[in-house]
């Protein structure tokens, strides 16, 4: 069974960075779009594609809106249940949302927390995100390829269904290092004075490595339990994309790779064998660029 971990809205971190909220207090995954919330795209979309269990985080602040939501959402959904887990005694219900609400500014500590309730693979959903990229073609390649982690990148040059997340600082350009398999081998976000890094062990194990510019992270991961597993050894790691996934590329794959990217608008069959080209797939951020 697999769970997403759905962060609606982070705690204000104090500096006033890490706040996604609308004006009014509301969390900004119940922004309108197209006559549907942010938020109500992001569980239709994980419903269609099976998805059991939704850890849906939000800041304790936005208790009532979050519940107010819920309560209409379900009530025109009535195969979707509020709770602690999925009761699968009622066949009925096709997917559980459990709200956590917790004061937290951070994904990784997010994680953390959620420790004892996730206990397979799992897929981590940006809040600030939508897609209509097959779920299922990303859950496969992670499978197929054994993949501990496995990261949605977005082609930034796509003219097909443009899905750009801006990068944290407009002064830096993020370099990822893509192998003959999909296999992540690098992953920087460096000035232009500055190196990118690249471990030998690394080098040696693959038959050719593409130095990419074009590609922007999606924050939208696949991961096995070895990714709560490093978080939790690693009680320092607080973000995810510029933190987490270049520790793990370091640290972790000196033996054999085990992160793998799948990219939109670019043919994957090499990659899994099974997936197809993501040409009509899209994702869009929510954020203003």
């Amino acid at each position: 069974m697999l769970d997403v971990v759905l962060a609606c809205s982070y705690a204000s971190s104090g500096n006033g960075e890490l706040s996604i909220v609308m004006e009014g207090g509301m969390p900004r995954g119940l922004l309108p779009l197209a006559n549907k919330s942010i938020l109500g795209y992001q569980l239709e979309w994980l419903r269609t594609y099976g998805v059991r269990n939704v850890f849906l985080v939000a800041a304790t602040e936005y208790k009532d809106h979050l519940e107010a939501f819920l309560n209409k959402f379900v009530e025109t959904n009535p195969s979707i249940s509020i709770g602690p887990f999925l009761d699968t005694s009622q066949k009925v219900y096709e997917m559980n949302i459990a709200l956590e609400f917790m004061d937290i500014d951070n994904p990784g500590d997010i994680l953390r927390s959620l420790k004892e309730k996730i206990l397979g693979d799992f897929v981590i959903y940006d809040p600030d995100t939508l897609t209509n990229y097959p779920l299922s073609a990303l859950t496969r390649t992670h499978r197929i390829m054994s993949s501990d982690i496995t990261v949605l990148l977005a082609n930034t040059t796509s003219e097909k269904g443009d899905a750009k997340k801006s990068s944290s600082s407009s002064s830096k350009i993020e370099y990822i290092g893509i192998g003959e398999k999909g296999q992540i081998l690098a992953k920087s976000s460096i000035g232009s004075t500055d190196s990118l890094d690249i471990f030998k062990t690394v080098l040696q194990k693959c038959i050719s490595l593409n130095i990419r510019t074009d590609l922007v992270d999606t924050s939208i991961y696949c991961c096995s339990q070895k990714i709560m597993e490093v978080l939790v050894a690693n009680p320092s790691i607080k973000d995810l994309q510029d933190e987490l996934l270049p520790f793990f590329i370091g640290h972790y794959q000196t033996e054999e790779p085990k992160c793998f990217a799948v990219i939109l608008d670019e043919t994957c069959d090499d990659i899994s064998g099974t997936t197809s080209s993501s040409s009509a797939a899209a994702a869009a951020s929510t954020s203003a660029y």
